[in-house]
């Protein structure tokens, strides 16, 4: 499974149609969540392997900027390495600069305004720590370009592998 995360207006869509086309994959995207969600509802979720347009994080990011949404979420890091080690999952954090975010908010009709996107933009930023592979777009880099989809790929690849060998030496140590 492949997390896209991020702001709005940063290019997660784009890229997650491509990531899904590149890796034969389900494109999903999980928009405003019902008040009822909690850490369990990602988890079973995350059984179906697809390319996600927001998950967890973005649930957090939003949650933590915006003072009128509650957080549903009891433990981020429990869940992020429940989805880890569970469904290999793969995050990816597109951060942009304020520029970009601004050109591209005045094209698009968005559910925040272009003052709480840019908050949520800084708040994804200190969320780096999560991320398996990171995007920072700017005004000289605008593009997702194929060698990026490309080295994602690759990345994402590595990733399967090392923790499969994990997992299969845990079950070995058991035995």
């Amino acid at each position: 499974m492949l997390i896209l995360e991020g702001t709005d207006c940063v290019g997660k869509t784009t890229l997650a149609h491509k990531l899904a086309k590149r890796l034969n994959m389900v494109y999903q995207h999980l928009g405003p969540l019902p008040d009822t969600w909690s850490d369990e509802d990602y988890i079973h979720l995350a059984s179906i392997n697809a390319v996600r347009d927001r998950y967890h994080l973005s649930e957090v990011a939003y949650s933590a900027t915006l003072k009128n949404r509650s957080c549903r979420i009891k433990d981020v890091k429990v869940l992020h390495s429940t989805l880890i080690l569970k469904y290999l999952a793969f995050t990816i954090i597109i951060t942009a600069d304020g520029p970009v975010i601004r050109d591209r908010f005045d094209e698009k009709r968005e559910l925040f305004t272009y003052d709480e996107v840019s908050l949520v933009n800084e708040t994804f930023k200190l969320m780096l720590y999560y991320a398996d592979f990171k995007i920072h777009v700017t005004t000289d880099r605008p593009d997702i370009t194929d060698d990026i989809v490309e080295r994602i790929c690759s990345a994402y690849e590595r990733k399967r592998k090392c923790i499969t060998e994990w997992a299969d030496t845990m079950r070995n140590l058991k035995l």
